[in-house]
């Protein structure tokens, strides 16, 4: 007896694309036809009128029923290819809604398994350390340890703890003897971090996670999960100002306003001045043209002598723009220091 044929399996997306290849194909063709049907019923109309021709008549009436009958098996192939599209893209929807719980929960069984990992060398260097601590607290004598503290109120092991609790907060200033990764409620402190070996705490927080994963990996918890962001505050553009001394009347932009900047000595935004200075409308010190400018005007003050734009030079800088640009450009160097 042949075995039967297993049946075809196939992809969800190649299915989608051959089945909209089909439909436009046969849009296409139920567009022509109804062209065609148009004509081929004009043309019996034309028959009917006139009667005059059987034969003719009787052709044009097989037209039109050939043609309205394809017409008609188009229209149910159309709705056939479109409640197919909509299972196909159903198929799909699940697919990848599938495909995204397992990659969270693999990432989540990735972070359970690098998390138990990493403990290990913690446990190592504390092991280490405890054998430094007692090397220390023995190299500490009583003698010592009461030069340290006259009250006599430290041990020699006292003493080696703060020293080398002071040699940890240095290297990882960070460090707080509160436990940064308890829930802190309103009204009550923060929890003190409690005895117990990394390696213990860190597979209680593995099982958490894999129990997350299976939660998600069976649609009992979303995809969607909240994970901790460190806050980089947006830098802002320095304000500073500088005086400069300027001799040849310019302006610059705050967005869509001009501002003037007459010949005097004044304070102006760092940005425009560097500015002024390039295009030679001003100077740090007073030169020659400033004093020129001073003697033109009548050593009048800034107010007392008025120019029209066109004796201005453009700066050719938007001060607003030059701001948010150096705040941005502030602000992803923050960012990166704080991903390093």
């Amino acid at each position: 007896m042949p075995k039967a044929k297993p049946p075809t399996v196939t992809d969800p997306a190649a299915e989608l694309s051959g089945l909209t290849a089909s439909q436009a194909s046969l849009r296409d063709r139920q567009a022509s036809l109804a062209a065609e049907t148009e004509i081929a019923v004009a043309r019996r109309r034309e028959l009917l009128i006139s009667g005059t021709d059987p034969a003719a008549l009787a052709d044009a009436e097989r037209t039109c029923r050939d043609l309205e009958g394809t017409t008609l098996a188009i229209t149910d192939a159309l709705a056939e290819i479109e409640r197919r599209i909509t299972d196909c893209r159903a198929r799909i929807a699940v697919a990848n809604e599938k495909a995204e719980r397992e990659a969270t929960a693999a990432g989540l069984e990735r972070d359970a398994g690098a998390i138990v990992a990493a403990t290990k060398p913690v446990a190592e260097a504390v092991a280490a350390l405890v054998k430094a601590h007692k090397g220390l607290a023995s190299a500490i004598s009583g003698r010592a340890a009461a030069i340290h503290d006259p009250r006599l109120d430290s041990a020699p092991s006292a003493i080696a703890s703060s020293f080398m609790l002071g040699e940890l907060l240095t290297a990882l200033p960070s460090l707080d003897l509160v436990d940064g990764s308890s829930p802190i409620f309103p009204g009550h402190p923060p929890e003190r971090i409690q005895a117990g070996h990394a390696a213990a705490r860190a597979e209680t927080l593995a099982l958490q996670l894999r129990e997350k994963a299976a939660a998600v990996q069976v649609g009992e918890a979303s995809v969607k999960l909240p994970a901790f962001e460190t806050v980089v505050p947006i830098v802002q553009a320095p304000r500073d100002e500088v005086w400069v001394y300027v001799s040849t009347p310019c302006f610059y932009r705050l967005g869509e306003t001009k501002v003037m900047v007459t010949p005097s000595y004044l304070s102006l935004p760092v940005p425009v001045a560097l500015r002024a200075i390039e295009f030679e409308c001003a100077s740090r010190e007073p030169d020659d043209a400033w004093r020129r400018s001073q003697r033109d005007a009548g050593w009048a003050s800034i107010t007392s002598h008025s120019y029209s734009w066109d004796e201005c030079v453009d700066l050719d800088l938007d001060l607003d723009a030059h701001r948010a640009a150096e705040s941005a450009r502030l602000t992803a160097e923050a960012r990166t220091a704080a991903a390093a």
